[in-house]
């Protein structure tokens, strides 16, 4: 692997770790969510996480066969509980980031929720070569609303590496 690149990142646990205040901010939208999946009401799920992790865009504006799509694959933000939330992988506990010799580049939109930052910066702080790009206009989904700006992000990293 010659360089990484990770966008929006929502590894919480590394907000966990290094602030552990900032997921109690996140913990209802992780109730509604799961509340939600476990009823199998997918639909509701995913407004959940629109209404959170989207670009302001209002649910109701999405078309018919949008949230279907979303509604369709929400269940993956429930699967990746242990992961993202307590690092169950190990790789906070072990060191694997720190070891990790490639440049990383870490973007993420200026319309961010408040714990991205912390995420990016405890990433930072972890990563040997890591750089912090911040897209302004942007939020959550950017490489789909933004993608002219997310491919000249990368592409002026990649020259740069």
């Amino acid at each position: 692997m010659r360089s990484l690149t990770l966008i929006e990142l929502v590894f919480f646990a590394v907000a966990g770790q290094d602030v552990p205040a900032t997921l109690v901010v996140g913990q209802l939208y992780r109730d509604v969510l799961q509340a939600a999946l476990n009823k199998g009401d997918y639909l509701a799920a995913a407004r959940a996480f629109v209404e959170v992790w989207g670009d302001g865009m209002q649910w109701e504006a999405l078309s018919e066969t949008q949230q279907h799509a979303l509604a369709q694959r929400i269940h993956n933000a429930g699967a990746t509980e242990d992961l993202l939330y307590k690092g169950s992988s190990g790789m906070l506990v072990s060191g694997a980031l720190e070891r990790l010799e490639q440049p990383v580049l870490l973007s993420h939109g200026a319309q961010f929720e408040a714990v991205i930052p912390i995420i990016n910066s405890g990433l930072a702080a972890r990563l040997k070569r890591a750089k912090s790009v911040r897209t302004e206009g942007a939020s959550h989904m950017f490489p789909m609303t933004h993608p002219a700006l997310c491919g000249a992000e990368i592409k002026t990293f990649l020259a740069a590496v």
